[in-house]
């Protein structure tokens, strides 16, 4: 293994954005102890960002999450990243599915300065009821490779979503999960209900493998509710419902709106809908 003392280090090109692979040549340097090789190697570097989860480690000092009883109060973006870890038992949490609270949002967050993980994912899912509380959420991303989840809830199991604004947003998927992604939920199950909500901002799948992708929600099935709702998004990829990418099992969609721009990148015997993919 070279050291980095004897080396030159090309130049690097500047990825597109923070989330591609790049190249970077690395020359010997002529007075170092490997200065018989004379060519140059190519490294492959996957340029990973920090993520909320890894800043974001202990309970937040700030007082923008509190808990007492069933009520959970969140005011800052570092209670909200906590939050993640709280639901999903992450950074030394026992996983809570919330079920029997309310989490309630009161005032805006930017969640723009780290890379989000979806809450309820990875089997924890979520259950309780999560309360916008009408709060701007803005810079809301996740682009990294090889996820399952994308959305700002991974999995929303017989749970609640209301009066939640992701204003701005830029979800890319870059795996091969055969699921359903959306801006707000990925999968909404269970008599879950989403309402009153807005979603904004760019969602994109990078691969055929997506069973449905939505501008709200990716799948709503077992009695699911989306109603009232809206999505104002640009919508890139494969299997595109406006509002919701797939109703199943009794779920059903009412009262919402949608006004996305779509890219979509179908075969002859796919199509998009404008409330729904199927």
């Amino acid at each position: 293994c070279l050291h980095q003392r004897d080396l030159d280090c090309g130049e690097v090109q500047r990825p597109e954005d923070d989330y591609v692979f790049t190249t970077l040549t690395l020359n010997v340097k002529s007075n170092s102890p490997y200065e018989g090789y004379t060519g140059s190697d190519q490294l492959v570097l996957r340029i990973v960002p920090p993520m909320w989860i890894n800043m974001v480690t202990s309970f937040p000092s700030d007082g923008g999450y509190l808990e007492k009883d069933k009520e959970v109060i969140i005011s800052t973006n570092n209670g909200l990243a906590w939050l993640i870890s709280v639901v999903n038992g992450y950074n030394g949490c026992i996983a809570d599915d919330m079920s029997g609270k309310t989490v309630t949002l009161t005032a805006d967050v930017d969640m723009n300065a780290y890379i989000w993980t979806p809450i309820g994912e990875n089997g924890h899912h979520f259950k309780g009821t999560f309360d916008g509380g009408g709060a701007e959420i803005t810079g809301l991303r996740c682009q990294l490779t090889g996820q399952e989840a994308t959305g700002m809830f991974a999995q929303v199991d017989g749970g609640v979503v209301k009066n939640t604004f992701v204003t701005s947003s830029n979800l890319i998927h870059k795996g091969n999960h055969p699921g359903h992604i959306g801006i707000l939920v990925d999968t909404l199950t269970n008599n879950a209900v989403l309402h009153s909500c807005e979603a904004a901002g760019t969602l994109e799948v990078g691969h055929d493998k997506i069973l449905s992708m939505g501008g709200l929600v990716g799948l709503a099935d077992a009695g699911a509710k989306v109603h009232s709702s809206m999505s104002v998004s640009m919508l890139k990829g494969y299997h595109i419902g406006g509002a919701v990418g797939t109703l199943s099992d009794g779920a059903s969609l009412r009262n919402s709106f949608t006004n996305n721009v779509y890219e979509a990148k179908m075969s002859s015997d796919d199509f998009a809908g404008g409330l729904a993919y199927s």
